[in-house]
């Protein structure tokens, strides 16, 4: 079983880029809380996968690794 809490990729509607994690929220969950973050890569979140792996997150295609989701 895996520690990662996972973000998924947004789908809902065409128009949705909405992320229930900045990725300064998701460095400071890393770097003070200790936690493992994987994101579900997508292309139009508001904030892009690279800001997410810059600020600690595993970058993945699909969040089988997950043990907890964020939506």
């Amino acid at each position: 079983m895996s520690n990662f809490i996972g973000i998924r990729h947004e789908d809902k509607y065409v128009m949705e880029r909405r992320a229930p994690l900045t990725p300064r929220h998701v460095e400071r969950l890393i770097v003070g809380k200790k936690l493992d973050i994987i994101v579900q890569s997508s292309a139009k979140r508001i904030f892009t996968d690279e800001e997410y792996q810059k600020a600690g997150a595993v970058i993945a295609p699909d969040l089988t690794s997950a043990m907890s989701f964020l939506v």
